[in-house]
This record gives structure tokens, C-alpha cells and sequence, in this order.
């Protein structure tokens, strides 16, 4: 019987309660607009692997959100200042030194973000000098890593997109495709490619992505959220989401 009280409370009266405060005060939640975290499909659908893991964190939470707050796309730069300029914003962003600065990182949702060199099948990668007399898919805009920012020996091709360097790889075209390695995956296995299209990437940073709200979170909001993404890693439905957009066959 308490916990059945205890559950009408918290997702039914609690949320009443909270949404009583001011407007900038009102619980809001957004994603990266970037393929594969957050896009629209031409069917007009929102899809994207962070944005169906913060709307499970949603739903898990009971927390409710105006719909004009819910789960929105926005660009990068944009994200920073939603979340800087709210009381009570939240996101998925990787742990770096700049998100913890500016953030709360509330919880790891069990995903690493990882950015080095994608080689194609049979290519070995051992460290960074493996990467000289190779063809390299550099995409236009990336800032990847100082020393290979920097290095004009290698030789780096600069498609525009990460779509397009997945495709030079198809082609035969490069050796390897540089960025975060969770985009290329994706990436080629829309493009029909599987697993043994790749060799084993050569990785130079990793970071953990976190649920990470705007500084001076509401605390009842906060153990809510935090206590929905440990329930979706528990429950591996974090993990299954993961694993349909990134595992390759």
C-alpha cells in the first residue's frame, strides 16, 4: 500500500507541484541536433540515439514537461546557452573539461564517446606514427586532436561531410575515416556496410556522456532524473538503444 502511495505521489503530484514555479524556473529538456544523437528523418519523425535515451529518462522519471520543452533538437552552440540560461535544463553531453565546468553531471547513462582514426578492414593501426604514408578522410570543420590538427605530413583529404568519408572508405578512396567513432559506425551502416568493412579504430580520446543539468537544479528534480537513468542502465534499456544505432553485423 506505501508503495503505491508512494508512486501516485511522485508521478502524479509531485510534478503538479513543480511545474508551479516561474517560467524560467520550468523543467526542459534538449538534445543535439546532429546525426546520429538527434535528427529528423524525411518521413518527418525525430529520431536519434540521445534523443530516444533522454525521452526514456523522461518517461522513467514522471516528471512532467511542457510539450514546447520536451525533448528539443537545438544546435551545439545553442544547447550551451539553453542549459546556461534555464534554472532547471538538462542534456546528455560527454564529461570534458569545459562540461564540467559550466554543468551538473548528474549521472553516466553507460555510453563512452570515443574520437580517433576508423581504418578499413585489414589496415592496423598501433599508434599514431601507423598513420603516415595513409589516406586520411579528415571532415571539413573537425577539431580532432592537436598534434594531428597541427601535422601537415599526413596526408588528409577533406570531404564535407562525415557521410561523404564513410563513402570515400566504401570506395576505396582513403585509408581511414577520423571523428568520433560512434558517427562513422553509424554512418556506414546506413550506407550497408558491416563490421568487417573495419579494421579496429585507433582511438585518442574518450569521455563518458552524462545526464548534466544547469547549475542549481531544483534537488528534487535532480534525484528524480538521476534515479531514472540508474533504473534504464539497470534494466539494459539504455544498453538496446545503444546497440540499434551503433553495433554493426
Amino acid at each position: 500500500m506505501w508503495l503505491l502511495r508512494d508512486f501516485f505521489y511522485y508521478c502524479f503530484i509531485l510534478p503538479f507541484a513543480l511545474s508551479a514555479k516561474e517560467n524560467n524556473s520550468y523543467l526542459s529538456m534538449y538534445t543535439m541536433e546532429q546525426v546520429p544523437y538527434g535528427f529528423v528523418e524525411q518521413s518527418g519523425k525525430t529520431s536519434g540515439v540521445l534523443f530516444e535515451i533522454l525521452e526514456q529518462i523522461i518517461v522513467e522519471s514522471c516528471l512532467e514537461i511542457k510539450s514546447e520543452l520536451r525533448n528539443k533538437l537545438v544546435p551545439a552552440k545553442r544547447l550551451v546557452l539553453e542549459l546556461t540560461s534555464k534554472d532547471n535544463a538538462c542534456s546528455l553531453l560527454a564529461n570534458d573539461s569545459n562540461t564540467r565546468k559550466q554543468f551538473d553531471l548528474v549521472e553516466p547513462i553507460g555510453y563512452e564517446f570515443q574520437a580517433g582514426v576508423l581504418p578499413k578492414a585489414g589496415l592496423i593501426l598501433v599508434n599514431y606514427e601507423s598513420l603516415k604514408d595513409k589516406v586520411l578522410a579528415v571532415p571539413l570543420g573537425i577539431d580532432f586532436y592537436e598534434r594531428f590538427d597541427t601535422d601537415n605530413e599526413l596526408l588528409k583529404m577533406t570531404p564535407p561531410t562525415y557521410l561523404h568519408g564513410v563513402r570515400m572508405l566504401k570506395a576505396g578512396r582513403v585509408d581511414a575515416v577520423v571523428g568520433p567513432i560512434s558517427n562513422i559506425m553509424y554512418l556506414a551502416k546506413v550506407e550497408g556496410m558491416s563490421q568487417r568493412d573495419f579494421g579496429t579504430p585507433l582511438v585518442f580520446r574518450t569521455s563518458h556522456v552524462y545526464l548534466v543539468c544547469s547549475k542549481g537544479i531544483d534537488k528534487e528534480i535532480r534525484n528524480k532524473l538521476k534515479q531514472a537513468v540508474i533504473n534504464l542502465k539497470l534494466s539494459g534499456s539504455i544498453q538496446m538503444t545503444l546497440k540499434k544505432y551503433f553495433n554493426l553485423m
